[in-house]
């Protein structure tokens, strides 16, 4: 059981930012099929998994230990920040999965819109199975 981070994005991401948060073991994927590649709007036409390897988990105090997530949530907060100054929509999403990635029912809880400054802001505080947007697509 592993947490997994999806975000939808209006815009691709530059081959050049996945590698730079490579580097600092961030990577980023793209999704093109399973699950989770739909459960954005269809105006968030790139969908992307953020892991530090094989999950999601070291983003969350409860799966990770504190200098490991203090780490991981920074990076990932640095990451998402470049995205909103470039001007980037974001759809945010993460959910523990129970068994393979991709092959469950993703539960949508509700959404949120919030202003970017605040999405980056409250990161390590959203809820699981809630999608939070930064812009005028709902």
């Amino acid at each position: 059981m592993c947490y997994f981070i999806n975000i939808g994005l209006d815009k691709e991401i530059p081959n050049k930012l996945k590698r730079d948060f490579e580097i600092k073991n961030i990577f980023i994927e793209r999704v093109f099929d399973d699950k989770p590649a739909h459960i954005f709007s269809s105006k968030y036409r790139y969908t992307y998994t953020i892991t530090t390897g094989m999950c999601s988990c070291d983003f969350f105090l409860k799966t990770s230990n504190e200098k490991k997530f203090t780490e991981s949530i920074s990076l990932l907060k640095s990451f998402f920040q470049i995205l909103v100054d470039k001007g980037y929509s974001i759809a945010y999403y993460f959910h523990m999965y129970s068994g393979s990635y991709g092959e469950e029912d993703l539960p949508i809880l509700s959404r949120t819109k919030m202003k970017a400054h605040d999405f980056v802001s409250n990161l390590q505080n959203f809820e699981e199975d809630h999608v939070y947007l930064t812009n005028r697509y709902m």
